[in-house]
């Protein structure tokens, strides 16, 4: 499941599930955009937010999901150690 299944499916905000995995509302938006793909302990907290349906794998570059739309090109994005790295 993606996150914006699971926000979808759960009636739930951006801002709203942004303030219970502790980001911002644009790292969320970004997130859901493709744009940048979690650091790994947001991964965490998004799979543990979701009750696993959205796993830590999805965000994994080479784990075989492609959740995001592609692979990170590098570090960088604001929210510092928030966001792992712009999606390609």
């Amino acid at each position: 499941m993606t996150l914006r299944d699971y926000l979808d499916s759960q009636g739930e905000t951006q801002s709203g599930f942004a303030a219970r995995v502790r980001t911002s509302v644009p790292t969320i938006s970004r997130i859901l955009a493709g744009r940048l793909r979690p650091a790994l302990a947001l991964a965490h907290r998004i799979e543990a937010a979701t009750g696993g349906k959205v796993p830590t794998e999805t965000w994994v570059v080479g784990a075989g999901v492609a959740a995001t739309g592609g692979a990170a090109t590098g570090a960088g994005g604001a929210g510092g150690s928030e966001a792992g790295g712009r999606a390609a």
